[in-house]
């Protein structure tokens, strides 16, 4: 077989950084035997090398992969002391460097190594001189989750990032615990993500630790006494652990949190009452040493039970908490979307991407109604698969997103706009903001003269369209004028449109049964459609969107040449910008003086001339 470019690359870069590493640092290449000493990291070939960046000298091992020059060289300490004793070292001595891609060069790999070896020295002269070990507390989950007894036992954590020591419920399971403020919390938490079981109704007290600083290595709880000194050094804490002590658990859990440099730090711990013969007798009468029953001090209880003979298990946390997951901790809109609750009404191929990234932006309550079913017709261009076909899209795609976020609340109707007022009107008028994504003209001019009449008063988003999605709007309106009949025809056409066609049915198509009008596009040309109107509702819910506000997307030129469309004249007219298409446009959504809806605030049903069924099968309006 003929040697490549990568291998004779590789070949040269070897070369090359032997000649660097025995001209520059004296190094020896690595036996075969020593390689394997280093087996986990599948070494290609290797140097030893010695450092002195202060008084010590050090024997650094480089190793380069089988990727190599197209990966970057590995340092070990091959005289690492006990782990963890300086910040950046790991168990086998790897050194983490700041290994950016901008460091690497695969055409000078000498020129890598000598910044990467300039790097590993002042390092090793930090950990030397102890100037880095702040970085213990900045990197805690790091070093915390190294060396953990079961590293695959596991807490989950729903707890508030506020900074105060608490009693908390815990769900203990065998290999994941779920930690939350409230025992609803926890078992809310555990039905949305993995459906009704009876073994989630139960939670035991855990103990929240609020320290007042990160914990370095050295000061990491390995007996119960270890927590009973933490306890007794913060605020409450002493309080907090004698209560706690009463509680006679066969397991106490313990959470430690602290403000770090890089946000707050959770851990969590767990001990067991120590097997002595002496504390076996009080948990059985409720006696020790001499006390008669209830009258030993609570605090000589919790020395007792918290004790140095009782080991401290420390265990992974993983935080699932909303504002983790929504910007780990850094979005400063999350606290407001978390409150949130927005009514998507409609659950096609716009509604339903609407309401995942929605969800996923933090947004922490929706409903979304819609009363038709999924079919197979619909999976090419919706986010829910053919696991749901034949379900009710609102329910399936509500169960999706319910799943996937348990911290959030979704829910799903399988109704009709008109069915859902009638039903749950209570639900609407509590929402913060309506979006409105059904195809359906009657459904949006009953949810037009609602919001005329004010009965309700929700910020409220309309979204479609054009033909074969060659241009998106949404409008957000927030008062009852202009509403949305200002901007439409009576027979529910916008006024305005982006797009023009010779054929006037735009390149529809008929499935062979009565009615079944579609036309052939995917999700790639909805896209522009669904991120328009998803980002015009974050701005409406964290108040950056106020007043009217009509957003339109448009395809590119060429794309909609090819689906055999035009600019409409009026769209490009005196805008030369527009003609080359892919871009975001806003304008203004007009009041008419002469809208038969709200031109006399008319709050009865609009009287429409014309053919509804054509109407509802528009092709602005597919959104199946």
């Amino acid at each position: 077989m003929p040697n490549g470019i990568a291998q004779r690359m590789q070949e040269e870069g070897v070369a090359k950084a032997d000649a660097f590493l025995a001209a520059n640092w004296h190094a020896r290449r690595l036996s075969e035997a020593e390689l394997k000493q280093h087996a986990v990291r599948e070494p290609l070939a290797g140097w030893e090398a010695y450092v002195q960046p202060e008084q010590a000298i050090h024997r650094l091992h480089i190793l380069i992969d089988h990727q190599f020059p197209y990966s970057l060289p590995k340092f070990l300490l091959a005289d690492n002391p006990s782990f963890p004793s300086w910040p950046h070292v790991e168990p086998d001595g790897n050194l983490c460097l700041s290994r950016t891609n901008r460091v690497l060069r695969p055409d000078h790999p000498a020129g890598v190594l000598d910044v990467l070896l300039a790097q590993a020295v002042d390092l090793l002269r930090k950990g030397e001189l102890g100037l880095n070990l702040e970085d213990f507390k900045s990197e805690f989950y790091s070093y915390w989750n190294f060396s953990l007894d079961d590293p695959k036992e596991a807490v989950l954590s729903l707890l508030d990032t506020q900074a105060k020591s608490r009693f908390v419920r815990i769900w203990p399971g065998e290999t994941r615990s779920v930690v939350g403020e409230s025992e609803a919390q926890v078992s809310t938490w555990q039905r949305n993500r993995w459906g009704e079981q009876p073994q989630f109704d139960k939670t035991i007290p855990a103990c929240l630790l609020w320290l007042p600083e990160v914990l370095l290595p050295t000061q990491y709880p390995r007996s119960a006494h270890d927590l009973f000194r933490l306890a007794q050094s913060i605020p409450n804490g002493k309080d907090l652990l004698e209560r706690f002590s009463r509680l006679k658990l066969s397991t106490y859990y313990f959470v430690l949190g602290a403000l770090g440099k890089n946000g707050p730090c959770f851990a969590a711990v767990c001990t067991r009452p120590p097997q002595t013969s002496e504390m076996r007798t009080f948990r059985k009468h409720g006696t020790l040493n001499g006390f008669r029953k209830g009258k030993m001090p609570q605090s000589l209880v919790a020395a007792r039970l918290f004790s140095s003979v009782a080991p401290a298990q420390r265990l992974k946390l993983d935080r699932a908490d909303a504002g983790w997951i929504h910007g780990r901790g850094h979005d400063p809109h999350q606290p407001v979307l978390a409150q949130k609750r927005v009514i998507i009404i409609g659950c096609g191929s716009v509604g339903a991407p609407i309401a995942g990234q929605l969800t996923k932006a933090g947004v922490g309550q929706i409903d979304i109604v819609d009363p038709e079913g999924l079919a197979y017709a619909n999976i090419g261009r919706h986010p829910l698969g053919a696991e749901a076909v034949g379900v009710k899209k609102a329910l399936s795609m509500a169960t999706r997103l319910q799943s996937g976020h348990p911290h959030a609340t979704i829910r799903g109707f399988g109704l009709s706009y008109e069915e859902f007022v009638f039903k749950h009107l209570d639900t609407l008028q509590s929402a913060d903001l309506i979006i409105s994504a059904t195809g359906s003209w009657t459904a949006e001019r009953l949810l037009n003269t609602q919001r005329i009449s004010g009965e309700l008063q929700a910020p409220t988003i309309f979204t479609w369209t054009e033909a074969h999605a060659c241009a998106g709007h949404a409008l957000l309106l927030t008062a009852p004028l202009p509403c949305l009949q200002c901007g439409m025809t009576l027979e529910g056409a916008p006024k305005t449109t982006v797009t023009t066609w010779a054929d006037p049915r735009a390149g529809e198509r008929t499935e062979p049964a009565c009615g079944a009008v579609f036309q052939p596009y995917g999700i790639v040309e909805l896209q522009g459609t669904i991120t328009l109107a998803s980002g015009l509702a974050i701005e409406a819910l964290i108040g950056q969107a106020t007043g009217s506000t009509h957003r339109v997307w448009q395809v590119a030129a060429a794309f909609l040449q090819q689906a055999g469309g035009a600019w409409h004249p009026d769209w490009i007219q005196g805008r030369p910008e527009r003609a080359a298409g892919g871009l975001q446009t806003e304008i203004i959504w007009e009041k008419d003086d002469l809208c038969p809806a709200c031109s006399s605030r008319n709050t009865g049903v609009v009287s429409v001339t014309g053919s509804e069924t054509q109407i509802n099968s528009s092709p602005s309006h597919l959104q199946s």
